[in-house]
């Protein structure tokens, strides 16, 4: 088999590689490589000739930046009108974030989560857990929608006092009857069952 050797090489050395050019077995399985940067650890940078670019790094990857300290940011909640560190922007296509053998950490003065999709009841935010899902405030906590739904199969706890501006007005197979008189006597599988139903 035939092995294509690069245009140009820049540097090749025990320490580093540097090519430009494709190279490989000729054919489909040859590289298509514009530039490629190759260490003897096993690090490597290649930018593809259809636009792609690989990193593979060995060990860890750190990056520092916004390090001016002379720019005072805002507390704005528009992202436009503060100080931008860094930004990522996929004007198509997602962004993944994978750690399947480690945790995923975000800490910041104020998170903000948006989505959009652009057009009416689009735009949608699933979180999913097979263990427990935590939600902890030091100060107020609210939830707020349109219509609210809660399915719960076991036990559903209220520790405090519950205090309810409004009325039991019968929606699906909610009865306020039926409803009130579950919530009062405990009756929690009559009531899930309801809810389950008004929730489809």
């Amino acid at each position: 088999m035939t092995i294509k050797s690069p245009d140009y090489t820049i540097a090749n050395n025990p320490y580093a590689n540097v090519l430009c050019g494709p190279f490989g077995p000729e054919g489909k399985d040859t590289i298509k490589s514009e530039f490629t940067v190759a260490c003897k650890s096993g690090s490597q940078q290649i930018f593809y000739e259809g636009g792609d670019k690989l990193e593979v790094v060995k060990g860890s990857s750190h990056e520092i930046c916004g390090t001016d300290e002379g720019q005072v940011d805002t507390d704005s909640p528009n992202w436009s009108d503060q100080k931008v560190g860094k930004s990522i922007t996929a004007e198509n296509g997602s962004i993944c974030f994978l750690a399947e053998n480690g945790d995923l950490h975000i800490k910041a003065r104020n998170i903000y989560l948006e989505a959009n999709a652009g057009e009416s009841d689009q735009g949608n935010i699933f979180i999913t857990a097979k263990g427990h899902t935590i939600i902890k405030s030091g100060e107020e906590l609210r939830l707020g929608g349109s219509r609210m739904c809660v399915i719960c199969p076991g036990n559903m706890n209220f520790v405090g006092n519950m205090i309810v501006n409004g009325g039991f007005d019968k929606a699906s197979s909610v009865a306020s009857a039926q409803f009130l008189s579950a919530v009062l006597a405990g009756n929690w599988a009559t009531l899930i069952s309801q809810i389950s139903k008004s929730c489809k």
